[in-house]
């Protein structure tokens, strides 16, 4: 057999699925990603295990990544903004939701140091691969962009929790369950329109996914990265 296993948190899980796949020497192989190195070093119980730990994004690569979301150019940024980018981006860790979250959030503000350094107060100690296996870290910086978001955009965004984790959502038929649930409002133009833009708004701010599905030319869908879900998932119970 030929098995992966995708985003194990705890040590206890691999230990309960490990028990169902024995190693009878037949060149089975079994590959299991986690955010959680004491996780990964578990499931390395054999002496030909091997543990593979992806790196983070270097600085070339963050700050591409970083202004390409903001500016919509890999090497476009103010003089002004120069010194506070670098001190975010290192907070970021190299981390790519990191920096993806928090660019789509310098995205929607006024374009001056005050604003920026407030921001990158408000990240506190930042980020890295390493210390961040729990994923506090991150949640703080998901939290940022949630407490950022309309309140009408919060309640769409929490509604995405009834669905289950990694599902492929319709993005017509999303809007329509908004429309339908009442969270939808305007003034002026169709409830659909406002729908489309909450939609839009929601994945410019990289809350949500588009995502391809083979079986479908025509049909958008949707996803919630699993970090997100796992954040709208704990604010639902609150």
């Amino acid at each position: 057999y030929f098995l992966v296993i995708d985003d194990v948190w705890k040590k206890q899980d691999w230990d309960f699925l490990r028990a169902a796949f024995p190693d009878n020497n037949n060149g089975s192989r079994i590959i299991a990603t986690t955010r959680i190195i004491k996780v990964a070093k578990s499931c390395c119980s054999n002496s030909g295990d091997q543990l593979y730990q992806m790196p983070p994004l270097n600085d070339v690569d963050s700050r591409r990544l970083f202004f390409n979301r903001i500016f919509n150019l890999e090497n476009s940024c103010p003089p002004q903004l120069e010194d506070v980018s670098a001190r975010i981006l290192r907070k970021c860790g190299g981390v790519p939701l990191a920096i993806i979250t928090i660019a789509s959030l310098l995205s929607h503000k006024p374009q001056n140091p005050a604003e920026w350094e407030r921001l990158q107060d408000s990240i506190g100690a930042g980020l890295s691969y390493e210390s961040d296996g729990d994923g506090k870290d991150m949640r703080h910086i998901l939290l940022l962009s949630y407490w950022d978001l309309p309140h009408h955009l919060k309640t769409c965004l929490l509604y995405l929790c009834i669905y289950p984790e990694d599902a492929k959502i319709s993005c017509e038929e999303l809007k329509w369950k908004w429309i339908a649930e009442g969270f939808i409002a305007t003034k002026w133009g169709s409830l659909y329109q406002e729908a489309e833009s909450c939609s839009n708004e929601l994945v410019n701010r990289s809350m949500i996914q588009i995502v391809d599905d083979v079986d479908s030319f025509e049909e958008k869908y949707c996803q919630v990265h699993d970090m997100v879900f796992d954040l709208i998932i704990s604010l639902s119970d609150e």
